[in-house]
């Protein structure tokens, strides 16, 4: 029988080895620089004055972590350019909106946090008309050290404080712009299959996404995007070779999930 040790060092192998090669391929040297440049036919532009629904395309900004850049997509742009396009055929009779795509792979709620102090962050959340946030799976999986130590994915002070710095991330979007939905997408389990890891990654699982609730109780306007029985109703299809980010499906699958949120907001 292959002892605990042994596979957990294997998933983390395994994760590992993926979670790097994507992101070093996305970002090169480093994950604190600015944000990626948007990913070829993502529509982007300067960030100008609000405008209403009637006045031109609507903007939308992506906001957060390698999830949202679409790692694990190929060349399928990920979730939030799949957003975009979804939109754009539910509405063929008005222009595509604009994606403004801020997310760096890599980035946790510090990171997020320590960004609001980025004028052109500040004036891109100013501009939006609705904002896409992913945010959360850094702060739960800061290193492969936590495969190996199921309980600290749990650690109440790393929960607590990934609460309290979105609570202020989300008070400082509604100071910058008070009316924009913010769809939050919550937290999913990448290791439900995964023999060892899965009873502690769903307790775990549970309390992280607690505290995403919590946190967007603290800001009008933040709707938390359930996504975790995407990821259990398609199984293995919904992960990238690393295990961890979404594949092409997952990145579908979570993209049609947020434009059925925007239409049922929008009706």
């Amino acid at each position: 029988m292959i002892g605990w040790m042994a596979l957990a060092a294997l998933v983390s192998a395994v994760w590992l080895v993926g979670f790097v090669a994507a992101a070093m391929e996305l970002l090169g040297p480093g994950r604190t620089g600015p944000a990626s440049p948007a990913r070829p036919g993502t529509v982007t532009d300067e960030a100008g004055p609000s405008r209403g629904p009637e006045a031109g395309p609507l903007r939308l900004v992506g906001l957060g972590d390698s999830i949202l850049r679409g790692i694990g997509d190929g060349e399928g742009g990920g979730v939030f350019r799949r957003f975009g396009e979804r939109l754009a055929a539910a509405d063929p009779g008005r222009r595509p909106p604009v994606m403004v795509n801020l997310a760096v792979a890599g980035d946790t709620s510090a990171d997020l946090g320590r960004r609001l102090a980025l004028p052109e962050f500040r004036t891109a959340v100013r501009a939006a008309d609705g904002i896409v946030l992913s945010i959360g799976g850094n702060d739960a999986f800061p290193s492969v050290d936590v495969l190996k130590r199921p309980a600290a994915y749990a650690d109440p002070e790393a929960i607590s404080a990934f609460q309290a710095t979105m609570e202020t991330v989300l008070r400082a979007f509604r100071q910058d712009n008070p009316k924009a939905p913010i769809l939050w997408l919550g937290l999913y389990d990448p290791f439900s299959d995964v023999p060892g890891l899965s009873g502690a990654a769903e307790a775990a699982l549970d309390r992280w996404n607690a505290a995403i609730h919590a946190a967007a109780r603290s800001a009008p306007g933040v709707i938390v995007v359930p996504t975790n029985d995407l990821r259990q109703a398609a199984g293995a299809a919904f992960l990238a070779g690393d295990h961890f980010h979404p594949s092409a499906v997952g990145h579908a699958l979570l993209a049609g999930r947020l434009a059925e949120v925007w239409a049922a907001l929008r009706r």
